[in-house]
Parts: structure tokens; sequence; C-alpha cells
């Protein structure tokens, strides 16, 4: 029984005080977000957490950069 699992990032990032300032909406946390919003980075690192820390299969993952990234990475 296939069933989209719930997404999260296992733990708070925290942003340099120059982040902070020069670019406030590039947050980590964009990359959750379904909407406007964007995280821009050469060397992306995400921790996620699914199925609230669940054993949990997972079939297929794909990830879309946009325009950082020079191709569709697909696992």
């Amino acid at each position: 029984m296939a069933a989209p699992l719930p997404i999260t990032m296992q733990h708070e990032y925290t942003y340099s005080r120059w982040d902070t300032i020069h670019e406030p909406h590039n947050v980590v946390e964009n990359v959750l977000k379904d909407d406007d919003s964007v995280y821009k980075a050469l060397t992306p690192d995400f921790d996620l957490s699914l199925d609230h820390g669940e054993t949990c299969y997972i079939s297929e993952v794909i990830l879309w950069p946009g325009d950082s990234g020079p191709n569709q990475v697909q696992i």
C-alpha cells in the first residue's frame, strides 16, 4: 500500500549573521515548501526524516534542482 510520507528536516539549521542579513529568504526549510521560496546552494546537504522517524520503505526519490543545478538527479 503506497502512501505519501511526512517529510521534515531532521536537525535545526543555524545560519551565519551574513546569511541572515544578506539572504534572509534562503533557508534550508524552503526545500520542503510548495511555493515560490527557494534554497540555493552549490553543495546542498539535507538531513531529512521520513514518516516521523519510523521504519519505512522508499521506492523512489526524485530531486528536481532549480537554476543552480545542471541536471535532474534521480535516485
